[in-house]
C-alpha cells in the first residue's frame, strides 16, 4: 500500500522520527521567541546526539531522551499559567490594601473593635 508523497510520490515509513514532537517542545522551552527557541533547539540537539556516546559510555538506555525531553515539557508548560495565577493574586492583594481591608482576619477585628472603641 503506497501513500501518495508530494516530494517523492511516495510515504516512507521513516520519514519523520518524530520531529514535530520536538518542536513542540523547543517553541515551549523557548517561549516563542527566536533567540530562546535557538537555545533550546541546541539544547535538543546535544541532548539527542550526546545519546549515543552517553549509552556507550554509561551504559544509560537511550530511551532517556525522551524522558528528559518529557520532563523539561512537564516543568516548562505549566510556568504561563503558574505566572497568570501568582499576577492574580498580587493584584488581589494590591486591591485590598488599597481599599484597607486585610487578608489577615484578625487584622480586620482587630481594626473593627478599635472603631467601636473610639468615640
Amino acid at each position: 500500500m503506497q501513500f501518495r508523497f508530494w516530494a517523492y510520490g511516495r510515504f516512507y515509513v521513516g520519514f519523520s522520527p518524530g520531529y514535530g514532537y520536538d518542536a513542540i517542545a523547543i517553541a515551549l522551552l523557548g517561549a516563542l521567541s527566536p533567540i530562546g527557541m535557538i537555545a533550546s533547539a541546541f539544547f535538543f540537539a546535544v541532548l539527542h546526539a550526546g545519546s549515543v556516546p552517553l549509552q556507550a559510555i554509561a551504559e544509560i538506555s537511550r530511551e532517556m531522551v525522551g524522558v528528559v525531553s518529557g520532563l523539561v515539557v512537564a516543568f516548562v508548560a505549566p510556568q504561563p499559567a503558574i505566572g497568570r495565577g501568582l499576577s492574580h493574586i498580587r493584584s488581589v492583594r494590591t486591591a485590598r490594601c488599597l481599599s484597607g481591608s486585610s487578608s489577615d482576619p484578625k487584622s480586620a477585628i482587630r481594626a473593627e473593635s478599635s472603631r467601636e472603641m473610639t468615640p
